[in-house]
């Protein structure tokens, strides 16, 4: 089974998969920006299943 879970901005990516962690989950790919535009990382829960968390929102890039 797989999980999907859309946060709202690139940091809170790296937030929860340092979260999850803590809590016991096994880190499959860490958080990285991807070429087509999404922060993306899968943790694998203490079951064996496979959860993602990303978002595409570069809360790094501010429009003046």
């Amino acid at each position: 089974m797989e999980l999907c879970f859309d946060v709202p901005n690139y940091s809170d990516v790296d937030i929860e998969f340092q979260r999850v962690i803590n809590a016991g989950a096994k880190p499959v790919y860490k958080p990285t920006t991807e070429s087509y535009g999404m922060r993306i990382c899968y943790v694998a829960d203490p079951e064996g299943n496979l959860i993602e968390i990303c978002s595409g929102n570069d809360d790094t890039y501010h429009v003046e």
